[in-house]
Formats: C-alpha cells, structure tokens, sequence
C-alpha cells in the first residue's frame, strides 16, 4: 500500500479518469461568478478563451471550417495493486480530445505500463472514439446533454496490452441542477476474436456508470461515479476462455482543483464495491482497460483545455 501511496503522490500531476468537471458558464473580465458544474469533460467557455481565426479569402474559408473549435489535453498516473498477481503496476494515460464544428468530437487515447517488480515500461492499447452531440437543451444551470460515439481499441504487443482489435458503441448523458449535476453513460466493447491461445477469449464487455458532480467553489468540485461491468463468457470454445459471465462493481470519488481559467489538477482513487469471481479470471485475460478489475486503484492527473 505504501508503494500506491508513493507513486501517486510523486506524480500529482497526471490525470487518470476521463471524467471530470468542467465550468460552462460565460466568464467575463475580472469577475468570479458562482458556476455550475458537469459530470464530464466537454467545450470549454469561449468568451474570452477562443482565439479569433485569421481572417481567410474566401477561397479558403473551407479549410478553417475543418479546424478543431477547442481541445482538451489530459495526462495521467495511475497506481494498481493487483490483487491476482500480487504486483503493484503503474499506467500512464495520455488522452487529446479534439470539439468540431456541428457537436462532432475525436478522443485519442494512449497508455503504457510498468510493473515496480520490473521496472520496465510497457506500451499498452491505444484507442480512438469518433462522437456526435445529438441533444443539448437549456441553460448552463439546467441543461441536458447527450452525446453518442463510435470507437476503435487497438491490439497491443506488451503484457499489459490485449491482442484483440475491439470495437466501442458508447452513449454519455447528464442533467444539470445549478451546482450539481447527475450523468448515466453506457459503453459496450464488441470484442474481437483471437488467434493465439496465449490471450483468454471473452465475449462482449458492457459498462455501465452513474455520476454525481457537485460544485463546491469556483476552484472545488467533486465528482463521485459509481460503475458496474459484465465480462460476457466467450461464444466461442478454446483451450483458454472465459466460461462464464465476470461481473463487478466499484466505487470512485474524485477531487478536482480549478488551478487556472484552463488548468484542472485531479486526485481520487477506485474501490472495488463488489469483487469479479477470481476462479475464472487468471493473468491472460489482458482486461486492464477496465476500471479497478485487478484491485483498488489511486490516480492524480492535470487536465488542459484549449
């Protein structure tokens, strides 16, 4: 535990979870207004942030209508210690998300891992998600939000990586109430087959989460998401595959710290509320991917937004 303890407090500034509050409301020059809050990560304000676009000729007025209208920069730790391998690993999370004109949106992620028994580090699975705002209505203080994106989680090579090339169907919503806000998201992971027995083969892979944003201050904001996971057994009979569903459930608080107009600084951690069935998941099931599967997790990252 004092291993967790260490790493996350040397890397303070990295940002594990995707989720985070974002302030919404117009600002103005010299002023501090009391903000709603949101359970996730979208355009920031852009009354004062947005950078007017150079003034183009006509003839090129289609290549600055391709231009990304913001983007939201995230870099962050995250301490495991797994309760399957008796190891404690660190991941590294680099998330760009890049807002378009229309409600369209491109998340990129990357990570890598190190096992602190090894010391090596480990290139771990990438990801893209193409998404669409499909419904926004209301105000900043009450304004309902819900988005839908396609996605792509591309195979790996390291131990911490799966081989699979999965597909991801996902949808976020989120319902403002002042300075609070509630959210439901649904992802479901269309896993790919495999060609190696060295991987266990599993079945789709549905996440669920309920969110609870709450504005304390300006500068102070909580989030708190509660999530279940259902690993579906394998449609498909090899020498090593999931037999049976793997279902859990878990718990995350978080802090975040408003640093700056555009600088987040993000702490919490992950606590398995009800633990996956230990008899059918072993080291080859390569689910890292997955919010505190291998045991309770603590995490601190920065957020930029541009």
């Amino acid at each position: 535990m004092m291993n967790i303890l260490t790493a996350a407090t040397l890397t303070i500034l990295f940002n594990f979870s995707a989720l985070a509050l974002v302030d919404y409301s117009p600002k103005s020059s010299g002023t501090n207004s009391y903000n709603p809050v949101s359970t996730r990560s979208s355009a920031p304000a852009r009354s004062e942030r947005a950078v007017p676009r150079p003034q183009a000729p006509s003839s090129s007025s289609d290549f600055w209508a391709f231009l990304p209208d913001y983007y939201d920069f995230s870099l962050g730790y995250a301490a495991h210690k797994s309760f399957f391998t008796d190891e404690n690993i660190n991941f590294v999370n680099f998330n760009l998300k890049m807002g378009f004109a229309h409600g369209i949106f491109l998340d990129l992620a990357a990570s890598g891992a190190q096992s602190l028994e090894t010391a090596e580090f480990e290139q771990a699975n990438s990801g893209v998600k193409l998404g669409f705002n499909w419904l926004e209505v209301g105000n900043d203080y009450n304004k309902l939000i819900i988005d839908s994106y396609l996605g792509m989680r591309f195979k790996g090579k390291s131990e911490y990586a799966t081989q699979r090339n999965d597909r991801v169907l996902g949808i976020t919503t989120e319902k403002r109430f002042g300075a609070a806000a509630l959210g439901v998201d649904y992802e479901r992971i269309f896993a790919d087959t495999l060609d190696t027995d060295e991987e266990m083969a599993i079945g789709d892979i549905s996440h669920i989460k309920a969110n609870l944003g709450i504005m304390v201050s300006h500068e102070i904001q909580f989030l708190l998401t509660y999530g279940e996971v259902k690993v579906a057994a394998s449609d498909f009979f090899t020498a090593n595959s999931l037999r049976s569903d793997l279902k859990y459930s878990y718990l995350m608080p978080q802090m975040l710290l408003r640093m700056s107009r555009s600088v987040r600084l993000n702490m919490g951690a992950g606590f398995q509320v009800t633990r996956p069935d230990s008899s059918v998941l072993n080291e080859t099931a390569k689910l890292w991917d997955l919010p505190v599967l291998y045991g309770n997790t603590l995490f601190a990252g920065l957020n930029l937004s541009i």
